[in-house]
């Protein structure tokens, strides 16, 4: 015998064809290559019937080890493939509850409603702010996609965590215009320095100490002029100025706002922002008035004529009327009010210094404001048609 136990047996030959014989020592049976002829093993080796039957069963057992193992590889295998098919059968029914649930019509609302948000963001020149917008529309249409199963889930819940970041980032969207607020950013046209003198109404108004703004309007009849980089005390300076120039009557003051009409008519309207640090000039022309001629049908025999012959009708049709009447003082407007009381206006009533609405029993309702400057308003229309427009 040459070698080990392991190692493959080559110094004995056959008896019949002396061709050499190779097996290895374990092995049952020997056979030559040369004649066929088929020898034991054991025999050759010359081991005992003990050493036969260790060598017998050793090989049952490798025998059935493999069997074990294929077994096992099999069980294994069939156990993963179950797993796999309970797991598609969880992500199946999941996203069958999803598409009957509520969550499947809310995304695409709620992504199509942040389009208005973020376009309105990107045209007030908050780009940032725009930016977050668009990105919640796209994880709200992301989560209803992954939801709808349109595009397939790398891994369960990606549609719930899609959802769930677009929510979180909706106070940061309402809240980064505050944080990162840029003044100029609100111009449609940057800020310039203003030559007072260029404007249309600028002979009406007072120049201010400031005049790095951005002119919105500027026609014959209206004047609306924004100065960047103002404080409270340019907002004070300025309403003193205009105070000092004739703006004091019917005059409306608080700590940032200001309005007043002058002797001429002219109306103005000054505002500041410390959000924007802006100071906001808003100058109306006087309303051109004439002779007042009353009607004598339609929805304004409805009401008292006012003490008045001079003003302009607004509107006057079959469901709608508006007048404008001059040379009313506020006593008069009260008196007027108390006659529009007389004619059954007193339904659902509601009144001020300055403005009366109330009803009728034949459903009209009825809205007198004192405009100022000795004008006041007065429309009346049918109350149905108002729903009407209310529908639309």
């Amino acid at each position: 015998m040459n070698g080990g136990n392991n190692a493959r047996q080559s110094a004995f030959f056959c008896v019949n064809c002396g061709g050499q014989l190779e097996f290895w020592p374990n092995q049952e049976f020997a056979v030559c290559p040369y004649c066929g002829t088929r020898y034991h093993v054991s025999a050759l080796l010359g081991e005992s019937n003990e050493v036969r039957l260790e060598k017998i069963r050793l090989q049952e057992f490798q025998a059935q080890s493999a069997a074990n193992a294929v077994r096992m590889q099999n069980e294994y295998q069939m156990a993963q493939q179950a797993e796999r098919m309970a797991e598609k059968a969880a992500v199946k029914a999941a996203h069958d509850k999803y598409r009957r649930g509520i969550a499947s019509k809310l995304m695409p609302v709620f992504s199509i409603s942040f389009i208005l948000f973020w376009a309105f963001a990107f045209y007030s020149k908050w780009t940032l702010t725009g930016i977050i917008g668009v990105a919640i529309s796209a994880l709200f249409m992301l989560s209803w996609l992954l939801g709808m199963q349109i595009i397939k889930e790398k891994s369960r819940g990606m549609h719930v965590f899609a959802a769930l970041m677009a929510f979180l980032l909706i106070p940061v969207f309402f809240i980064s215009p505050k944080l990162f607020y840029d003044p100029q950013s609100s111009y449609e046209q940057p800020p310039e320095n203003i030559v007072w003198s260029y404007l249309t109404l600028s002979y009406a108004l007072p120049e201010p100490d400031k005049t790095y703004g951005d002119v919105s309007i500027d026609t014959d009849d209206t004047l609306q002029v924004d100065i960047s980089d103002s404080t409270e005390g340019d907002f004070r300076a300025y309403r003193q100025k205009c105070i000092d120039s004739g703006y004091t009557i019917d005059a409306d003051n608080d700590s940032t706002s200001y309005s007043a009409f002058n002797s001429q008519g002219y109306e103005l309207i000054i505002s500041y922002s410390s959000y924007n640090k802006e100071l906001d000039i808003t100058l109306y022309a006087p309303e051109e008035l004439d002779t007042l001629e009353w009607p004598d049908s339609g929805l304004a025999v409805l009401l008292p004529v006012p003490n008045s012959d001079l003003g302009c009708i607004i509107w006057d049709s079959s469901d709608d009327f508006e007048v404008h009447a001059g040379n009313m003082t506020t006593e008069q407007f009260d008196e007027y009010v108390e006659q529009c009381k007389e004619k059954g206006f007193t339904l659902n009533s509601s009144k001020t210094e300055t403005v009366y609405t109330a009803e009728n029993s034949d459903g009209y309702t009825l809205c007198v404001d004192y405009n100022g400057f000795n004008i006041i308003s007065i429309e009346i229309s049918k109350m149905e048609d108002q729903l009407n427009l209310y529908d639309y």
